[in-house]
């Protein structure tokens, strides 16, 4: 679980970076795939993705990675 949530907080420092410089759209559609890499191999990743690719907010991100995902 610790890893797990490593992983999503440097996802997340990318992210911030991301919507600083190109908007939180542009910035969206960009960590759909890259969150999805940065939770491969964890339990619940194929579910995650599959919600994750649909995302269009940064509050979108953080309701499926924070409270879907449990942490």
């Amino acid at each position: 679980a610790q890893l797990f949530k490593e992983s999503i907080s440097m996802g997340f420092e990318e992210f911030n970076l991301l919507i600083k410089a190109a908007g939180e759209h542009n910035a969206c559609m960009k960590m759909r795939g890259r969150f999805s890499s940065y939770i491969r191999g964890f339990d619940g990743a194929k579910e995650l993705r599959q919600k994750l690719v649909q995302a269009c907010t940064k509050a979108d991100f953080e309701r499926i990675l924070f409270t879907e995902a449990g942490l």
